[in-house]
């Protein structure tokens, strides 16, 4: 009877995402020409209506399940703008899970407007599981200030968090993000980021803060290091990042609950 209901539910969500992509591709071709922009296109596709009409007329987990299932169909590079058009039709309020596709590694434009409909959902973010995977690997071709900056501000808004994977883009500023709005994070992955070092360490145990006043930035030593996660942290992996055997007994001595640490691989092998 299981085995009959969950095939029942993913032949619903198969169907449903093959209307939904009818739908989209013949909103495209409406809309015609060359457009450069995925938030141009959202917004003559008017694709915040389709979002809409979805979370009225289908029940939360099918939502969910659509956004999972156009990424997993969509996964190559030719089908980046669709999978871009699915996925901000179905996040929204009631997203958990959410994943930055492989296939987004090189088009920026396609990366900055689906962090930005993560950071619009608002300071009462549901997501619980973030996978940032347009970075993996550092596959892609180029990350500008204002994109890092935008990612921090959405780790910034995700108060439920607790799995992020974050391979090769992780810096002092998402550390510090974490450090300081995400107190139920568990499961971390900072693997493959190079600018993760000792110093990004002491970021995220909240030893060291980021101060912006205007034009000027400030290092500035905390008397009191602060991570509201600092307890509930138990898996992290900084496998070939910059850091070193000191960052990492720092780490292990600063959080008491955590089991499992991956240090750096490229490290310990020389």
């Amino acid at each position: 009877m299981k085995r009959d209901t969950l095939t029942l539910s993913s032949l619903a969500i198969s169907a449903v995402m093959d209307q939904l992509l009818h739908v989209v591709e013949q909103r495209r071709r409406r809309v015609g020409g060359w457009i450069m922009y995925s938030e141009d296109l959202y917004r003559l596709m008017d694709l915040a209506s389709l979002a809409a009409w979805l979370r009225d007329q289908l029940p939360t987990t099918l939502v969910q399940s659509l956004s999972a299932e156009a990424t997993r169909r969509l996964s190559d590079a030719h089908g980046r703008d669709l999978v871009v058009h699915c996925l901000s039709i179905t996040l929204g309020p009631e997203t958990k899970v959410a994943v930055v596709p492989e296939c987004l590694r090189g088009d920026e434009s396609c990366r900055i407007m689906l962090l930005r409909l993560l950071l619009n959902i608002g300071l009462d973010n549901p997501i619980e599981e973030l996978e940032v995977s347009c970075y993996c690997s550092g596959n892609y071709f180029y990350v500008s200030d204002s994109e890092r900056k935008l990612l921090a501000s959405v780790l910034e808004t995700l108060s439920r968090l607790r799995r992020l994977v974050l391979r090769s883009a992780a810096d002092r500023n998402c550390a510090q993000a974490l450090s300081e709005h995400c107190p139920r994070l568990r499961v971390l992955d900072l693997s493959q980021s190079p600018d993760m070092t000792d110093e990004s360490l002491l970021f995220l145990m909240g030893t060291l803060r980021v101060m912006v006043k205007g034009p000027l930035v400030k290092v500035i030593t905390q008397k009191k290091p602060c991570c509201v996660f600092k307890q509930t942290l138990a898996w992290l992996s900084l496998r070939q990042t910059r850091t070193t055997r000191t960052g990492e007994e720092r780490i292990k001595a600063f959080f008491p609950n955590l089991k499992v640490l991956e240090p750096n691989v490229l490290l310990k092998t020389r």
